[in-house]
């Protein structure tokens, strides 16, 4: 298939999802945004309290404290996780979700098969209005740190390479999400199964282990390496220093050359395996 049939085969299933999602999208904008805006203020003030409270009334290390390992770690550490439980989310849906129409019950992968829409372009823009609110989160979250509690960022803070970072990072989850969302065919006859176990075990050790809410230094020292197995100890560590310290893109070469190592190797990894184990799947299902 063609680029341009690609694309009108997008616009179709967007369409779709757009209708499948009014109802949703138009409740969190104008009913569920705004409680979600006192939801944050409360938890931001919580947080910077209890800091304060911890760490002590000095002005400079309190706010450094605050903004690094909490103010970031709640506002970012959402949509690198979502990148991970997104692909299976879509899986699950592909395969369990159905449409009526005309009186009749069709399975969701039958309906976009038969209108001409490839999975994976299906699959894709049935998380964009997902995407779209972590995005508006993650934003409602820095905004408010910045403004209602006086966070201060570092004085020449390279905006640019923050955002470089936190999108090569969720490249780098949503890889890791493909590779780990083969494992719902484990499950695809579970209907009381709603929680992969896999992904939730990567993304809470990736929170826990990942530099999220507390410097890696305060690990032991054997667990540490392990750390650097998740994409969130490089994202975290090169929105610190572009932050705060204004690190120009050559002081994140690290960062930035891990993230795009991690992301090509597991998007490329994560979709070979999807599309070798659904062959399996199918060819297993025409034999019963």
């Amino acid at each position: 298939m063609r680029w341009g049939s690609y694309l009108r085969a997008f616009a179709r299933s967007f369409k779709r999802s757009l209708k499948d999602y009014t109802v949703e999208v138009y409740v969190w904008w104008f009913a569920y945004l705004p409680t979600e805006l006192l939801n944050i203020a409360l938890g931001l003030a919580s947080w910077y309290y209890y800091t304060r409270f911890v760490v002590g009334p000095s002005g400079a290390g309190r706010a450094e404290w605050f903004f690094s390992y909490i103010l970031l770690g709640i506002a970012i550490v959402p949509l690198l996780n979502m990148g991970v439980e997104q692909p299976e989310m879509a899986l699950r849906s592909l395969y369990r979700g159905q449409v009526s129409t005309g009186g009749f019950r069709v399975p969701l992968w039958a309906y976009y098969y038969l209108a001409g829409v490839p999975r994976g372009v299906a699959a894709v823009s049935g998380f964009v209005f997902s995407l779209l609110q972590f995005l508006v989160r993650a934003a409602l979250y820095l905004a408010l740190g910045v403004y209602l509690f006086g966070v201060e960022l570092g004085p020449s803070a390279n905006y640019a390479g923050a955002a470089l970072i936190c999108a090569l990072g969720f490249l780098a989850c949503l890889g890791v999400g493909l590779v780990l969302a083969n494992t719902f065919w484990l499950f695809i006859y579970r209907e009381d199964v709603h929680v992969n176990p896999f992904t939730w075990l990567f993304t809470t050790a990736a929170t826990v282990l990942g530099g999220t809410y507390f410097p890696l230094e305060v690990l032991p020292a054997w667990l540490r390496p392990l750390s650097y197995a998740f994409p969130h100890a490089y994202v975290f560590e090169g929105l610190r220093k572009a932050l705060l310290r204004g690190a120009p893109l050559e002081a994140l070469s690290r960062e930035l050359l891990a993230l795009t190592a991690y992301a090509a190797v597991a998007i490329l990894l994560g979709a070979l395996l999807l599309r070798e184990i659904e062959r399996y799947v199918v060819y297993k299902a025409r034999k019963v």
